[in-house]
């Protein structure tokens, strides 16, 4: 997202009219104005994106200095909420949602406001609990720790879009789909074997007497097999309710 960056500040500064002020100064600065503030512009998102964020400031204000857009004050709060200058970044974040800016970013900036503001007051809550330290006889606050580490966020980027939805996990749902099929396969050709058992047990008795030790090895092997395809049947269709769930927990 930030490799796309510099051509969407460049397009902003080219041809973006956001407001009756914005386009009231851009009637009155000169095309080689114009141009400086494009040149500012495209500087101060590459110092940016490098992580010289004092320096992009100053080239990003260089650039809001010359045309006046709503999409600098962004950038430039941005910068200031990496230098640690919250205060100031509120204040920008403040005056960038005045000029109505689009839903996506104006929810954008206003998390950002919120996490700025806890910065804030976070920072007051400190220096009102900082110990007092003895300095010529007198007491004296001790500076306060700074607090950069603790309240770091990661860089915001200068256009955000819309965040894609995590891509749904579709194997385990699969595998137990694969174990229903195969068990359910099983069950049928168990099925099918104990019903050919029986109906040749049948077949033997109709054709007279047959031995009992036969007889009982046959019953055994229809009674087994009929009683694996009901344990298959059952297998397969714990797995198909398994895999149901799965799709939908993933």
């Amino acid at each position: 997202m930030l490799r796309s960056s510099p051509l969407l500040i460049a397009a902003l500064l080219a041809t973006a009219a956001p407001s009756s002020g914005a386009i009231a100064a851009e009637q009155k600065t000169s095309d080689s104005d114009a141009e400086a503030a494009r040149a500012h512009g495209r500087r101060g998102l590459s110092l940016y994106n490098l992580g010289k964020f004092s320096a992009a400031l100053s080239e990003l204000e260089a650039a809001y200095q010359l045309r006046p857009l709503p999409a600098l004050l962004f950038n430039i709060a941005q910068c200031h909420r990496q230098l640690n200058d919250p205060d100031k970044a509120a204040q920008l974040y403040r005056s960038f949602l005045r000029t109505d800016p689009p839903a996506a970013l104006a929810k954008q900036t206003r998390e950002l406001l919120e996490m700025v503001e806890a910065t804030l007051q976070r920072q007051r809550s400190a220096a009102a609990l900082q110990p007092l330290a003895l300095h010529s006889g007198l007491a004296a606050p001790l500076p306060a720790a700074s607090n950069a580490a603790a309240t770091k966020v990661p860089a915001a980027v200068l256009q955000p879009s819309p965040t894609a939805p995590p891509r749904k996990r579709i194997w385990p749902a699969l595998a137990a789909g694969g174990v229903a099929v195969v068990a359910f396969a099983g069950g049928a050709i168990e099925s099918l074997a104990s019903k050919s058992a029986t109906d040749h047990l049948a077949q033997l008795h109709n054709q007279g007497n047959v031995d009992p030790s036969q007889d009982l090895v046959l019953r055994h092997d229809a009674s087994a097999k009929f009683s694996r395809g009901r344990a298959l049947y059952l297998a397969s269709a714990v797995a198909a309710a398994a895999g149901l769930v799965l799709s939908v927990a993933f």
